[in-house]
This record gives structure tokens, sequence and C-alpha cells, in this order.
């Protein structure tokens, strides 16, 4: 990809999250181990609020969400796509608060340089 069709992308890309902005703080977290051999999840510094915006499950594909195994082992359905732009900071595993829920981020997509993706689904 040329320069020219990156920067229209990044463009494109920031223009249609602005049509529906939401600001997300994510909520690193990490696996800490319990001394019954279990784990229990511990947040760490939280990342700087970010512009992005949520998109409905029927726009990935089939328009079915797909079930996920998330790190609790519990299947959960995708409920939202997080879409980010290019340089967005987002992990595996973190949380954040959005319309009085929980959401956490169980799959992160392979930068593309455009935009930064993720599938999101509900705790609780």
């Amino acid at each position: 990809m040329n320069i020219l069709e990156q920067t229209v992308q990044r463009k494109l890309t920031h223009e249609f999250i602005m049509t529906m902005p939401v600001t997300i703080t994510l909520r690193p977290r990490n696996k800490v181990k319990t001394p019954a051999g279990g784990f229990t999840w511990q947040e760490t510094v939280p990342r700087a609020a970010q512009v992005m915006r949520l998109c409905e499950p029927s726009t990935m594909g089939g328009g079915m969400p797909r079930p996920i195994v998330t790190t609790d082992g519990i299947q959960r359905e995708i409920e939202f796509m997080l879409l980010g732009e290019w340089d967005a900071s987002i992990g595996v595993n973190d949380v954040f608060t959005h319309d009085g829920h929980d959401w956490e981020i169980v799959q992160v997509a392979q930068s593309n340089g455009w935009e930064q993706r993720a599938l999101v689904t509900r705790l609780g």
C-alpha cells in the first residue's frame, strides 16, 4: 500500500468513527495466580481515553455473531466490534465500561495501517 492510499484509508476510518463516536477508557488486566491454584484479574494503569466506534456484529461477515471462549473458560457471544484509528491502543483482556455495562476485549485484529479492530463481549 502506498502512502497516499494509506492516508485516504485513515481519513475514511476517522470520518466513519466520527459518525457515532464513543469515548472509551480501556483498562488493561493481568492474570494473577491465587494460592488455591486459580487466578484473579488485576487491573493495571488505564490507557488514555480514546474516541472509537462500537459497530454491530452483523457487520462482521455473514450477519451472525460468533461465539468465543474467553480466558475464564466461558463461551460468550461477540456483541460488538470496537473500531479505533490506526494508532489506537487496544489489548486482549482490556476492559471498559460503556452504557452501564462492563465489556471485555476478547480478540484484536492485526493492524492494517489505517484502523484497529477488536471483538468485544459483555461481562456479567
